[in-house]
């Protein structure tokens, strides 16, 4: 790619190709090219890092929609993309997952064993209600299981329960808007499900060890970092 291309029009140009019947090693290498722009860029700080590679994992559902993907399937892998970007603690970690998404997107990531499909079922109805009051005998009622299964089964498959499931999809979306949008704290706190700021400021602290405002301002990432 030209070195003076800026990253917006690399990540579209990558994000693209990833759209395309393309050979695994040559899409490997322009995600490793990439990727090292990228780094060099942010001087390797992870949370920069994270917000740089939120523009092309937005435009991977951007494209899928373009060509006619289903709205909820798209929307429910961009929520799935954004928990596991947020899981990641090292770079090592999220250029791996990087790389492993674009790879999926293009068909040619390796198959891991398929997730039960009750599991499956309620994290799909989990990832679509989370901004409700979404209890464990609303999940039950609306996947055909009985709470005690989804108990034992999101344990299982996750190795967490289904409150923390839901805690995490709601703190992973939250992440979302704070590093994409200007809304205020308390609409971004009704929109991901907390009964109130106050409440949506703890949980938040608690799971990021940052207040939602700390952490929009670290997620800033400013006009001439990104045309670098």
């Amino acid at each position: 790619m030209p070195q003076t291309a800026t990253l917006p029009r690399r990540a579209a140009r990558l994000a693209a190709q990833a759209m395309e019947p393309a050979q695994p090693e040559q899409l490997r290498r322009q995600c490793a090219v990439y990727l090292a722009t990228v780094l060099q860029t942010c001087a390797w700080n992870l949370i920069r890092l994270k917000a740089h590679l939120r523009v092309p994992l937005a435009m991977l559902s951007r494209d899928a929609l373009l060509r006619g993907a289903d709205w909820h399937g798209v929307t429910g892998d961009e929520l799935r993309r954004a928990v596991r970007l947020d899981q990641c603690r090292t770079i090592e970690d999220v250029c791996y997952f990087f790389q492993e998404t674009l790879l999926n997107a293009a068909g040619h990531a390796r198959t891991d064993r398929a997730q039960p499909a009750l599991s499956q079922r309620v994290l799909a109805w989990l990832e679509t209600n989370y901004a409700l009051p979404a209890t464990l005998t609303e999940a039950a009622r609306a996947v055909g299981a009985s709470v005690p299964s989804i108990i034992k089964h999101i344990k299982r498959d996750t190795g967490k329960t289904f409150h923390a499931t839901l805690a995490e999809i709601r703190v992973a979306e939250a992440r979302r808007l704070l590093a994409t949008t200007a809304l205020d704290l308390s609409c971004i706190a009704q929109q991901c499900g907390y009964c109130d700021q106050s409440h949506f400021t703890r949980q938040f602290r608690q799971a990021v060890n940052l207040t939602p405002g700390q952490f929009r301002k670290l997620m800033i990432v400013t006009e001439a970092e990104v045309l670098k």
